[in-house]
């Protein structure tokens, strides 16, 4: 077996705002004071109604009918991510999400596809007089069939952020290298695949794992906003409802993190990537990593960048930056670590609890059909209920309790921090005894 390679929307989550909901009923009395006169109780604000049904083909369906803006919100989540490259074939997932995004081109509402560890993504807003279309372009997208075309596009897509990763890119190949050593991907591939084994894809190889796994069997369709229900679900039913149903995908082998410190690779190093792992969202100590990332994230330093999306990607939190003109490279990213842990050691306060609700509202809104979560972003609300197998609600119930924890994790022992940058040095070559 070959030795393993060690090892960004911005967050939803991260830059959704919280709005309050300019929907709500309720009338007042306008009956004068005194005697004889009533006050009418005035209305409860109104909520989204949730309703759930599944397809004769294994397609699950939430429907958050109600008041949820101007546009609908929609989210289809495959469940088939990176975690399911065939083993002896990391990248296909990679090369399947390329061939997906030429394939959404077929609806008019800008949809974006997105790929995660255990799932591929595709969303949109599409008006709500335009969902008959948008479902039909849905029905299109799972039923594509790849073609010689569609398998050299995905290929050289994916061959070119290889070789960034490899070299080509200094912040690529340090992001790369920091993710891959806490988070490995399975079966001994990379997340973007090794080149010989994405270069190996065969159009039958891509057809058959396709049509086994791009499947309304395999997705769950999200649907905020609309108005009537019933409609909605008759025109899920009359477009989706010939799909096949596929057969699920099998994860892959993990692998344990093996390098938590600092790493220096490459003649040339140039650009730091941390990265930091998360707690469990069940963790206890969750609330309290949350509240830092909002701290990180609204930090202004000219010297480092975070990246945290909770809704795609809860499991790690990225720090970047460079290494300074005739500045060594371990030096520069201790420079990194001390600001950052300057920024976090600070105790819990009200200016923190204002913050990390203001930026994660879809993690910590105790109701989420409430509308007012809703309307300012119905893509980013529906995301969220996608996703809720994965996505946990949180409170900051406890958040001082788990602060030392949490900033432990930013720290040496708890994160992985690589500088990279230029060739790296080729393999020793196994000698005969």
């Amino acid at each position: 077996m070959r030795r393993r390679a060690l090892l960004g929307w911005l967050a939803l989550a991260g830059v959704l705002p919280v709005a309050s909901c300019d929907c709500s009923g309720g009338t007042k009395g306008d009956a004068p004071e005194g005697a004889g006169s009533v006050t009418a109780t005035p209305a409860p604000p109104p909520k989204l109604v949730s309703r759930t049904f599944h397809l004769d083909n294994g397609l699950e369906v939430d429907l958050a009918t109600g008041p949820c803006g101007e546009r609908l919100g929609l989210a289809l989540l495959l469940s088939l991510g990176i975690d399911h490259d065939p083993d002896g074939r990391s990248g296909m997932v990679q090369v399947v999400a390329e061939v997906l995004k030429g394939a959404a081109g077929a609806s008019p509402h800008q949809p974006k596809v997105e790929l995660g560890e255990a799932f591929t993504l595709y969303t949109a807003t599409p008006p709500a007089d335009a969902l008959p279309k948008e479902l039909e372009a849905i029905a299109a997208w799972l039923a594509h069939e790849p073609s010689a075309e569609d398998l050299e596009r995905a290929k050289k897509a994916v061959l070119e952020a290889i070789a960034a990763r490899d070299g080509g890119d200094p912040a690529a190949m340090a992001r790369s290298f920091a993710e891959e050593s806490l988070l490995p991907t399975r079966n001994q591939g990379k997340r973007l695949g090794l080149r010989d084994e994405v270069e190996a894809i065969t159009l039958e190889e891509l057809q058959a794992f396709f049509a086994a796994h791009v499947a309304a069997g395999n997705a769950r369709l999200v649907l905020a906003g609309a108005r009537d229900g019933a409609a909605v679900e008759a025109a899920v039913r009359k477009a989706l409802g010939a799909l096949p149903k596929g057969t699920p995908p099998e994860a892959g082998q993990a692998a344990p993190a093996t390098v938590k410190g600092t790493l220096v690779m490459g003649d040339a190093p140039s650009a730091i990537a941390i990265a930091v792992p998360a707690p469990e969202m069940t963790s206890p100590v969750f609330p309290a990593f949350l509240v830092l990332a909002a701290r990180l994230l609204a930090a202004e330093s000219p010297r480092f960048a975070v990246g945290y999306d909770p809704l795609l990607r809860p499991e790690l939190l990225f720090i970047t930056g460079s290494v300074p003109e005739g500045r060594q490279p371990e030096p520069s990213a201790e420079v990194i670590r001390g600001d950052v842990a300057k920024l976090l050691e600070a105790p819990f306060g009200d200016e923190d609890r204002t913050r990390t609700e203001a930026r994660f509202p879809l993690l910590l809104a105790p109701d989420l059909l409430d509308p007012a979560v809703c309307k300012p972003d119905p893509r980013a609300y529906a995301v969220a209920r996608a996703r809720r197998g994965a996505i946990k609600g949180v409170t900051l119930e406890g958040v001082a309790e788990g602060l030392d924890e949490a900033r432990a994790l930013f720290g040496p022992t708890g994160s992985a921090a690589v500088i990279a940058g230029g060739k790296l040095p080729a393999p020793l070559e196994p000698k005969d005894d």
